[in-house]
């Protein structure tokens, strides 16, 4: 199956996810902690954009624009997300696959300056084929890269057996998978402790024993 219809079938997938209450009180309510520890991490990069890759309710883009960081959120156009997002004081949203050329056009064109942007995929990667992100972080180029991933360790699944299915990525995997990008800082469980500029000894140590992480990676000159 070629990566529009990998895509294709996780849209289907997430048309359902988020129909549940459950799942919309979780990113409406109980993930503004780790919102706010992101633009935290967003102000210290010498970046003017954001796009966020599956932005979901848009808990994370109305609070950056709140900080007076210009974002962008992305997201398949589910009704449940666009009519929520209505509802947001921002109307900062795009609705398509990121493996569509014109979804990539559309950003750019809202976006002046892509090699001043940051890509942030929090808890999103797991779930898209390794082709429909390398097209569309190679389309648009950010400056940096912003990723959460939970649960690496001996949970870690390198391959989805189906749509349904998580792959989870250790930091030393995704330093693989972007392999324009260096690691610039890398943040442990809960941001309990932050490593700048971070060697593959670390990472592999990080691998073992962090059940979460968040990860900025640098575009190479």
């Amino acid at each position: 199956m070629d990566k529009t219809g990998k895509m294709k079938q996780i849209e289907q997938m997430y048309h359902d996810y988020y129909k549940k209450k459950d799942v919309k009180d979780f990113y409406i309510n109980e993930r503004i902690h780790l919102y706010h520890q992101l633009v935290n991490i967003v102000k210290m990069l010498p970046a003017g954009n954001v796009v966020d890759i599956g932005c979901g309710m848009g808990g994370f883009i109305e609070l950056l624009n709140d900080n007076r960081i210009n974002a962008l959120g992305i997201d398949f156009p589910i009704e449940d997300l666009i009519e929520y997002h209505k509802k947001l004081k921002c109307n900062s949203f795009i609705y398509g696959s990121i493996s569509d050329g014109d979804t990539v056009h559309r950003i750019r064109q809202l976006k002046n300056s892509q090699m001043n942007s940051v890509v942030s995929i929090i808890d999103t990667l797991r779930h898209i084929d390794d082709r429909s992100i390398l097209f569309f972080i190679e389309s648009y180029k950010p400056a940096y890269l912003l990723i959460k991933e939970s649960q690496n360790s001996f949970y870690m699944r390198r391959r989805r057996r189906n749509e349904k299915d998580l792959r989870l990525l250790s930091p030393t995997e995704i330093l693989g998978l972007f392999d324009k990008y260096e690691a610039k800082a890398i943040y442990t469980s809960k941001f309990i402790v932050m490593f700048k500029n971070p060697g593959t000894l670390l990472l592999m140590l990080i691998n073992l024993l962090s059940p979460s992480y968040t990860f900025v990676l640098k575009r190479k000159v």
